[in-house]
């Protein structure tokens, strides 16, 4: 077992799950993005499942300041409460942005199936804000105390129910 292993068990776990795993399209990934940060941390602490503290590598920590978290996608999340940005927590351990996602190195995040559309996340982002900007308008004019007409309360309807549909694509 390695030093990091031996000091870091949650991260040697995490890691031995996400060993030897192929894809159809050939690549090879050896560490799941949680494991592959967290072996390149010093004091690294599990706080919790998929959460943990370590010292942040870009600037002189004395104590534990960098929260890591794998969220339920394997997706990595960190936050330096000293304010460095995730890019040079990152560049100092010789890591780029795109590893802390778990389809990094893969042409796809999961196969479509047969008549599958995949949806652009930022066109998603894009039609929620407009409904988001509806559904503030007609509580603006809710709070206001002007009335509210059958057609608006319509469309107030279809907004929210847009709304819900779009977090349903990612769930």
């Amino acid at each position: 077992m390695s030093g990091a292993q031996k000091e870091n068990p949650g991260a040697a776990a995490t890691a031995t799950e996400a060993n030897n795993v192929s894809t159809p399209d050939g690549f090879k990934h050896t560490e799941s993005p949680i494991s592959k940060l967290l072996h390149r941390l010093d004091k690294v602490r599990q706080t919790g499942r998929g959460q943990h503290l370590a010292r942040c590598p870009a600037h002189d920590d004395g104590s534990p300041s960098l929260s890591v978290r794998e969220s339920s996608d394997g997706t990595v999340l960190m936050h330096c409460f000293a304010g460095c940005p995730a890019s040079d927590v990152l560049a100092a351990v010789g890591m780029e942005l795109a590893e802390l996602f778990p389809d990094y190195g893969r042409r796809e995040a999961r196969p479509k199936r047969r008549g599958e559309r995949r949806i652009n996340p930022l066109d998603t982002l894009r039609a929620v804000d407009h409904e988001v900007h509806i559904v503030a308008v007609v509580a603006a004019d809710m709070r206001a105390h002007r009335t509210v007409d059958d057609a608006t309360m319509r469309r107030l309807t279809l907004a929210v129910s847009r709304i819900g549909a779009a977090r349903g694509l990612y769930e």
